[in-house]
């Protein structure tokens, strides 16, 4: 049996929700917790072990409450933040509702500790300073009217107390929040690292591959055609020969960007290779693909990257064109548009071959 299912629910997080995902869980857990321990007061109460008198109404409505706000919560994130918010309210009027008909218990005041602390790492520090406020105006104002009033000394005592754990969660939720923050920061940083190429920022091999996967499978799924182009520059080597590596990097950025310009949103572009590009077309059939690849080579042609002060390059670039076959998959459909542009730079370069 899988216990966090069965006190959580099932529910997804994306990677950027990870402290929602805590807190969510966090929640759910101090919720549970409660149960058993309400149960006992109530319990208490039966047996006449430990009478707490109109209080046992209270405690009962706030058994019944945080069983159906676990049952609202449970694999339902999107209900975190209304749910949390009345679990906090109704908390506080359980522990105000302790407070005035529990006089017999000295440390009664004791919960708004617990409440304070709970509200500060589920709801955030205005949310807690707004608890923080309310606990000490409503203690100061019921305190009067209770059987057992509490002294104006231990009133000074609850009051610096609360207010001191409220500055310190105050700090505590900030500093979290902001190491958590870049600690996310940091994860996209590398996820970005691991998935581009630090020249041109397209994908990497590894990524290309991870995204056309999926849309192979959805275009196989739905009947729909894709295709592979296979972008090769042609006689690349020599740029870095005659020019350096400097210029080489500059040819290959303008050719990305002149690309990433012509595709719709929804291709993929990747670096697989130096100066190789594969470009993965969903919803595109043979001939949509050759007229793409078509435009694509004239717009590298016209691209003319100027290197310093020398005159602009004319590059160039075989393309090869694989259209997707039922029961393909994303490697085969590459090699075929490899394959295709290898007879492209056999014809002479400068043009789009199809596999045929």
């Amino acid at each position: 049996m899988n216990w966090k299912h069965v006190l959580l629910g099932r529910v997804q997080f994306d990677a950027a929700e990870e402290y929602l995902a805590f807190k969510y869980a966090f929640a759910l857990i101090l919720m549970w917790a409660g149960l058993p321990l309400l149960a006992l007061f109530i319990g208490g109460d039966l047996t006449g072990a430990n009478s707490i008198g109109l209080h046992r109404w209270t405690v009962r409505a706030y058994f019944l409450l945080s069983c159906l706000l676990i049952a609202l919560l449970r694999g339902r994130k999107q209900w975190f933040a209304p749910a949390v918010w009345v679990f906090a309210v109704a908390s506080l009027g359980v522990h105000l509702s302790g407070f005035m008909f529990v006089p017999q218990d000295e440390l009664r005041l004791v919960w708004f500790y617990s409440l304070i602390a709970g509200v500060y790492i589920l709801l955030g520090r205005r949310a807690g300073a707004l608890f923080t406020v309310a606990s000490v105006a409503l203690v100061l104002a019921c305190n009067p009217h209770q059987p057992a009033p509490i002294s104006s000394r231990g009133l000074g005592t609850f009051i610096t107390s609360l207010v001191s754990l409220s500055v310190i969660f105050h700090v505590f939720t900030q500093q979290t929040t902001s190491f958590f923050l870049g600690m996310l920061r940091s994860n996209e940083r590398l996820r970005q690292l691991s998935e581009q190429d630090p020249l041109t920022g397209l994908l990497n091999a590894r990524a290309f591959a991870q995204a056309c996967d999926r849309l192979v499978r959805l275009a196989e799924r739905h009947g729909t055609g894709y295709a592979v182009l296979f972008v090769d520059l042609d006689h690349f080597k020599r740029v870095n020969d005659q020019y350096g590596h400097d210029a080489g990097d500059c040819v290959l950025r303008t050719v990305a960007e002149v690309m990433r310009q012509r595709l719709r949103q929804s291709d993929v572009l990747g670096r697989v290779g130096g100066e190789e590009f594969v470009i993965f077309l969903p919803d595109t059939d043979a001939t949509g693909a050759m007229r793409l690849a078509e435009d694509l080579r004239r717009d590298i042609e016209a691209s003319c990257p100027r290197i310093g002060h020398e005159q602009p390059l004319r590059v160039t670039a075989s393309i090869g064109v694989a259209p997707g076959r039922a029961g393909g998959n994303l490697e085969s459909l590459q090699k075929q548009a490899d394959q295709a542009m290898y007879l492209a730079k056999a014809a002479g370069r400068n043009r789009v071959t199809l596999f045929e």
